[in-house]
C-alpha cells in the first residue's frame, strides 16, 4: 500500500486490519480462542528488525494495535498467562 499526501487506506484481511498513514502502519490484530471467542487480557508481541520488541495487550473486544514501519515483514504471536497460546500469525 502507498499513502500520498494525507490520505488513508484501510486494508482487512481476516482478522487484521491494516491502516497506512503517511510515514507509520496502524496494525490491528484481533486475538480469538479456537471457539472464536475474542480474548481480553492477551498479549500481542512482534519482534520487529528495526523497532525491537513491541508488545500490546487486547482489550475488551480482543483487540490490540501497534504502529510499524511500511513494507516490513513481521511475526506476531498473541498469548496469556492463563494457557491460551502462544500463538503465531505472519
Amino acid at each position: 500500500m502507498r499513502s500520498r499526501g494525507n490520505s488513508t487506506t484501510t486494508t482487512t484481511v481476516a482478522s487484521t486490519t491494516t491502516t497506512t498513514l503517511a510515514t507509520t502502519v496502524a496494525v490491528t490484530f484481533t486475538v480469538t480462542d479456537n471457539t472464536t471467542m475474542v480474548i481480553a487480557g492477551a498479549t500481542v508481541t512482534v519482534n520487529h528488525p528495526t523497532q525491537g520488541t513491541l508488545q500490546a495487550v487486547t482489550d475488551i473486544y480482543g483487540l490490540a494495535s501497534l504502529n510499524l514501519e511500511p513494507g516490513t515483514t513481521f511475526t506476531a504471536t498473541a498469548s496469556t498467562p492463563w494457557g491460551h497460546g502462544p500463538a503465531s500469525a505472519g
